[in-house]
């Protein structure tokens, strides 16, 4: 009832072709909810090997809670539930995630998140070795998107990770996420296959299709 209401004020509001394209957005996103986009990178590939940061951009590689500021912490916690994220934080901390902070003139624009191959939080799409790495879970406040921010990111992360002897980096994206499909665009990830996960009591299956 509260979802109907809520569509009757925004037609209302935007009439009918907008409210169309809502609910087409929508039906797309629920149609497309376990889907994910799979990226990789060979960190051999990678021709620029440096990191040339502008003058008003710094990069802080995170590997404990206890490293953060209460003001990054507290900023980090605040873009979502702050419950879940603590919760979240803490359990990718324990497994050796490795948390990367993106600022501009000392303020936080974002975050992205990277791991070792088996070392998971949960089973991934396919089986990894421990010389791949896994980035996810990037975020970049409003106010710093469209700058290139998160391309810069990733370029710092996978320079990073193949002085750690990582050879390749893998990334997935649900399908409805179209603003992040287009940022990854930017970086050096390409795409390679679909695939959808499943929780069935307690079980992940994971089913993935690879591109010819």
């Amino acid at each position: 009832m509260d979802s109907f209401k809520r569509l009757i004020s925004y037609y209302s509001q935007h009439g009918f072709f907008k409210t169309a394209k809502r609910i087409i957005r929508t039906l797309d996103r629920l149609f497309r909810h376990n889907e994910s986009m799979l990226f990789f990178a060979d960190i051999a590939d990678l021709k620029n090997n440096t990191i040339e940061l502008p003058i008003q951009l710094s990069i802080e590689k995170i590997t404990k809670k206890e490293e953060l500021t209460l003001k990054d912490l507290g900023r980090i916690l605040s873009h979502s539930h702050s419950g879940i994220i603590d919760h979240q934080m803490n359990e990718r901390f324990m497994k050796g995630a490795v948390l990367w902070i993106l600022k501009t003139n000392g303020n936080i624009a974002g975050f992205e998140w990277s791991i070792r191959g088996r070392n998971t939080i949960e089973p991934y799409f396919f089986p990894l070795t421990p010389n791949d790495a896994i980035i996810f879970d990037a975020h970049t406040w409003e106010g710093y998107r469209g700058k290139g921010y998160n391309a810069i990111l990733v370029h710092h992360i996978m320079v990073n990770l193949s002085n750690e002897e990582v050879t390749r980096i893998y990334a997935n994206i649900k399908n409805w996420n179209r603003s992040s499909l287009e940022v990854i665009k930017k970086t050096h990830l390409r795409p390679f296959g679909i695939a959808r996960k499943f929780q069935i009591k307690n079980k992940i299956i994971t089913i993935s299709n690879a591109f010819d």
